[in-house]
């Protein structure tokens, strides 16, 4: 038995399958589409805050509403919620055939030989 199981806790064995597969395994990170979106749209919502605190006044055309204000608003928080979703819940991506470990190299491939070796 392991010493490095805490005491009553079950020994946790994982097979051999198992393991290589979570070795081949990675997140998405800046490529998930949530992301894109989400920096995408806080970007806008910032552009929209700061045009209403440093822009000119617009408020005849919208009735004294600060509609940049609350559309920057709006966005910057379903931004934070995209980001947040992302965070929370990333996207898991398994490497495909052509990203395998060089260091489990079988042998040639397909019509290649090594050099000296008769056919």
């Amino acid at each position: 038995m392991s010493s490095d199981n805490a005491p009553g806790q079950q020994p946790v064995e994982m097979d051999e399958a198992e393991a290589k597969a979570r070795r081949h395994r990675h997140t998405a990170g800046a490529f998930d589409i949530r992301t894109i979106i989400g920096a995408l749209l806080g970007i806008y919502g910032v552009i929209l805050v700061a045009v209403e605190l440093f822009g000119d006044d617009t408020g005849d055309a919208t009735g004294d509403l600060s509609a940049n204000l609350w559309a920057g608003i709006g966005l910057i928080v379903v931004s934070a919620v995209f980001l947040l979703w992302v965070r929370l819940r990333p996207l898991v991506v398994e490497d495909g055939p052509d990203h395998q470990d060089p260091s489990q190299d079988t042998g040639s491939a397909g019509g290649e030989h090594a050099v000296g070796e008769d056919r």
